[in-house]
């Protein structure tokens, strides 16, 4: 008996050792079969990282591009503008270069004819000192017509010259901003159909350094802004007031429609427009701005407690 009790504890003992190995051998495999699945979760993870990253870099290079091409854009925007403008006072210098020039033409024919009149008195033996002295008060008086016309016309020549200079090369350089401004306003006579008025109150030495084409290029945006948008058929007033402060400070107001209020925080934004089906691109004040901002180093602003029509604040380094 004791000798079977001894043989039964051996065998439970040994049979509780197989169990234990049964069940550790399970164990091992249970656990290399979670680390498998565990090792090919990461596999997964990282080749999901990768494939995160990659794309991560794919989308940089793409948004870099995008931020390449619209400066790119940004730039030629800013020239078709800069182009049109110069454009506009091309159009404009030639109305104004016609006037002396016609009377010059018609002084010349004039002169002709008084002349061939009295060479022929002359053949007949008609010249009286009245005669001689009446012509000789007609020819001087006519060159000296002939002369003012023609010295304008040279003038007007000469400034648009240095203007398309400024205009093509955007250099910076020292000028008095009057006569730059009373220049632009010439040219932009011809747009001017209704006869809207234009106010400059700026010091007649005021001098800066900065660039004489982009000030007028922002001016000139403006100014044809208030005749397409602001004033349509009715004649209206500009008011453009530069001082010295801190900066130089120019005011431009206008006092036609105004811009509604819900789209005062839009108007410097590039294609916004109110007239998209009577001419407006949404590109006048956008490139307004960026010239005032990027080019000029400055600031502007619009005034919106302004509710006569619009009053813009540019302030720019001097």
């Amino acid at each position: 008996d004791s000798y079977n009790t001894m043989a039964e504890t051996v065998l439970k003992e040994i049979n509780k050792r197989h169990d234990s190995e049964k069940e550790l051998l399970m164990s091992n495999q249970e656990l290399e079969i979670r680390v498998e699945e565990r090792t090919e979760r990461v596999n997964e993870a990282n080749e999901a990282l990768k494939e995160a990253l990659q794309l991560s870099e794919t989308r940089k290079l793409e948004i870099s591009n995008s931020l390449d091409e619209l400066k790119r854009t940004q730039a030629q925007l800013i020239e078709s503008e800069k182009m049109a403008a110069i454009g506009n006072l091309v159009a404009g210098i030639a109305h104004e270069i016609n006037t002396p020039l016609g009377v010059s033409i018609t002084l010349s024919s004039y002169i002709e004819d008084i002349h061939k009149k009295l060479i022929e008195k002359v053949k007949n033996k008609e010249v009286s000192q009245k005669i001689f002295d009446d012509y000789s008060t007609e020819i001087m008086t006519s060159v000296e017509m002939q002369l003012y016309n023609l010295q304008n016309a040279a003038e007007l020549v000469k400034n648009f010259k240095d203007i398309s200079i400024d205009y093509h090369h955007t250099t910076e350089t020292t000028f008095i901003i009057k006569q730059q401004l009373e220049f632009l306003l010439i040219g932009l006579k011809h747009h001017n159909h209704l006869g809207h008025r234009i106010h400059l109150d700026c010091p007649d030495s005021l001098e800066i350094n900065s660039y004489p084409s982009i000030i007028s290029q922002v001016i000139t945006n403006l100014i044809l802004n208030s005749f397409m948008h602001g004033f349509k058929d009715v004649v209206g007033d500009i008011n453009i007031s530069v001082k010295q402060e801190e900066q130089i400070v120019i005011v431009y107001t206008d006092n036609g429609i105004g811009i509604p209020e819900k789209h005062k925080t839009q108007i410097f934004d590039p294609f916004f427009t109110t007239n998209r089906g009577g001419g407006g691109t949404g590109l006048g004040l956008f490139v307004v701005y960026n010239l005032v901002v990027h080019k000029l180093g400055g600031m502007i602003n619009l005034d919106p407690s302004y509710n006569d029509g619009v009053r813009f604040v540019i302030k720019i380094p001097k």
